[in-house]
């Protein structure tokens, strides 16, 4: 099926002889598989799962939440989000006053001009000024064609039922590559230490690399700030659209292309989900962020928690600064008496305020000198907050020295009130030490970080990578839209 005054090729064989291709796949059964890079997206030889092959751009009816792609199954989260982004800042772009309302639904020209957007992205580099479409021939195989990139709009258009179809979203990532170029797509790939498919896993989720591949035409999984050999990645992303994620807490920071977007559209990724969310301000507001939004829309296709569409409103002063030219990681050596590890939370605080980690108490234990361990010196401009070990405990008590070798030994308890030694290392209180509980507000900045990472609401902590002293006043804590 193609759009008037393109020409079709009707057989793979035609398709291969014009474009080089390598030749269709086949399994051991014998079964060929088009298009010929099938293995390169996908993770397995084997059938597209219905999750995927059933995938269409159906959109919520729900009058307010008219703008949201419904995402019935797990597994293509990640490029439904990109074209739900791709198509609220082509809106943002194009309108009179900048804004995407929720309640307008998107056009089949709308649409077509978001797909189109991340085609061009995938094109690029090509110094011939084409794209390549895949369309169904006849499901699940496929039929190539070489498209000139000012007809891709009009291309799109008069196929954008296939496009919004069941398995449209497959056609979506086939063009990207074939466009982008398989072998290119490998390169990209190897050079962020990829694995070789952009599809992974049991239940078939999307990877960096396909993210990036959409977003900004390179199949680079690399999205941190700095590529392998430590250099600061400063790139392109056409779509205007940015990328926020959990990531980060794993010592990876987002690169700054991605994190300040030409317009405030953001993915968000939990580490198990993609979801969009955007400045409520559209293109008037600074991406940048040095005017932090007041609302945020956040759509989330995906049950149980969607489909939904949240207004979130947030309080925050703070921007993250950019990431510096040259990374530099300074490990310093703990003093005596600094938190070294906080051990848990208040299990009865949690019961009384279960969505609040901001009011709960938590055991924490304290630094003592180990001549092993190695670091820098502290500077005198970096304090650290130094901590007494208190009076000795009146009931059951944590020994400090087991903790610090609870790797080693598997030992993770409570000694009895009464008992004046560890019952395991033997030591006294005095020669062991023991933890302590402090509330969240008395403990260092860096601590009440981490502590928001490990028990907020991942939408909290997603959004403090771009605005690091964000608070959502509204909806309530247990009401925050799942990410």
């Amino acid at each position: 099926m193609a759009g008037d005054g393109f020409e079709s090729y009707a057989s793979l064989e035609a398709e291969q002889a014009m474009f080089g291709l390598e030749p269709a796949e086949a399994t051991d059964s014998g079964v060929e598989r088009s298009p010929s890079f099938y293995t390169l997206v996908w993770p397995k030889n084997e059938d597209i799962p219905d999750a995927w092959l059933k995938q269409s751009l159906q959109f919520k009816e729900d009058k307010d939440e008219i703008i949201g792609i419904i995402q019935p199954l797990n597994g293509p989260c990640g490029v439904l989000a990109v074209i739900q982004a791709v198509l609220i800042a082509e809106r943002m772009d194009r309108s009179g006053n900048g804004t995407c309302p929720t309640d307008v639904e998107f056009s089949d020209d709308e649409i077509a001009g978001a797909l189109s957007k991340i085609i061009q992205c995938c094109a690029k580099d090509r110094e011939d000024e084409k794209c390549e479409m895949v369309i169904w021939s006849e499901k699940p195989n496929v039929v190539q064609e070489s498209i000139d990139l000012q007809n891709l709009d009009r291309y799109l258009s008069d196929n954008i039922d296939a496009f919004k179809a069941e398995g449209g979203v497959v056609l979506l990532i086939y063009s990207a590559v074939a466009t982008r170029g398989p072998k290119k797509v490998r390169e990209d790939i190897s050079s962020g230490l990829g694995e070789p498919h952009l599809v992974i896993g049991h239940n078939w989720f999307c990877t960096s690399e396909l993210m990036s591949l959409l977003m900004r035409g390179v199949a680079c999984g690399n999205v941190g700030a700095y590529s392998i050999d430590g250099t600061y990645q400063d790139f392109s992303v056409p779509t205007k659209i940015g990328l926020l994620s959990m990531g980060e807490y794993e010592g990876t920071p987002m690169a700054d292309p991605f994190k300040t977007p030409a317009l405030p559209v953001w993915i968000l990724h939990s580490g198990s989900h993609f979801t969009t969310i955007f400045d409520e301000r559209g293109a008037k507001a600074d991406a940048s962020g040095s005017q932090p939004p007041s609302y945020l829309i956040h759509w989330n296709g995906l049950p149980p928690e969607g489909p939904r569409l949240s207004k979130v409103q947030i309080a925050a002063k703070q921007v993250a600064k950019k990431q510096p030219k040259i990374r530099k990681e300074v490990y310093y050596k703990p003093l005596p008496g600094e938190i070294e590890d906080v051990i848990q939370a208040n299990s009865d605080d949690k019961k009384k305020m279960p969505n609040d980690w901001t009011t709960w108490t938590y055991e924490v234990i304290l630094a003592v000198d180990d001549p092993t361990v190695k670091g820098a010196e502290r500077p005198s401009d970096l304090p650290a907050d130094i901590y007494s070990q208190g009076r000795e405990p009146v009931g059951r008590w944590r020994c400090a020295s087991c903790y610090r070798r609870r790797f080693e030994t598997g030992l993770f308890f409570f000694n009895d009130a009464d008992d004046e030694n560890c019952t395991q290392c033997k030591k006294s209180k005095a020669d062991a030490g023991w933890s302590i509980w402090l509330p969240y507000a008395d403990l260092p900045k860096s601590w009440q970080e981490k502590l928001t990472t490990r028990h907020a609401p991942k939408l909290v902590s997603i959004l403090r990578t771009k605005w690091p002293d964000c608070v959502i006043t509204s909806p309530s804590l247990k009401d925050i839209p799942l990410v």
